[in-house]
């Protein structure tokens, strides 16, 4: 959302892409709140070919068309693995995410996956497989977007240490590829609602402006 011209950058002040709320989470976080979007793109929402197959349940809730940003809390503590990190139960939520949405009409090459550590990737992608959905890291989506967007956060302990996602490029990247939908898949105890100032913003936005859902 940058404009390069010789050694000038400018803001922008609107965007085609991000719609109401994920905008406003976007512009006041990081743009100072100036940043917005025309009404045909903040109304957009969702379009489901069929009803739900689920019962009203957490996931029907996060694949509902009226909630546009969704943070889904994960039981399950981040595996380290080397000098990365891996989480198996976020991976397996983001499949029944991916699954529910398949179900209720969403094509796969709608939906696209993303996660910040390569072991944590690799661990989505192979649950993933039979979907067609291919996961990706957070890098590799800077300047893709799609309808739907799942981000997979990895890290999840009792210290609250967010590393590298805690950089405010990083999640802002990893937060605004989406033009219908933002599906945010943390943990559900405080490592991403304290792991940082930005994230803490990010989290208390979506409690009050989003759909906030804690599995158990």
């Amino acid at each position: 959302l940058r404009v390069r011209s010789s050694n000038v950058v400018s803001m922008l002040n609107s965007t085609q892409r991000l719609n109401y709320p994920c905008v406003r989470m976007t512009s006041e976080i990081f743009y100072n709140g100036k940043l917005d979007a025309p009404p045909e793109v903040k109304n957009r929402r969702l379009e489901l070919a069929r009803e739900p197959t689920s019962a009203a349940g957490p996931l029907r809730e996060a694949i509902e068309p009226d909630n546009p940003l969704v943070y889904l809390g994960v039981r399950g503590h981040e595996i380290e693995d080397g000098f990365s990190f891996d989480n198996h139960n976020q991976a397996m939520i983001t499949r029944d995410v991916c699954l529910e949405l398949m179900r209720a009409g969403v094509p796969s090459e709608s939906i696209s996956v993303m996660a910040p550590y390569r072991p944590h990737v690799q661990t989505i992608d192979s649950v993933l497989e039979d979907l067609h959905i291919h996961c990706s890291t957070v890098h590799r989506m800077l300047g893709g977007e799609n309808e739907v967007v799942i981000f997979a956060t990895t890290r999840s302990n009792a210290t609250r240490d967010l590393g590298f996602i805690r950089q405010s490029e990083f999640i802002n990247v990893a937060t605004s590829r989406q033009r219908r939908k933002l599906v945010i898949v943390g943990d559900a105890s405080d490592t991403f609602a304290e792991g940082s100032s930005i994230s803490k913003r990010m989290y208390d936005f979506i409690a009050s402006h989003g759909t906030l859902i804690m599995l158990q």
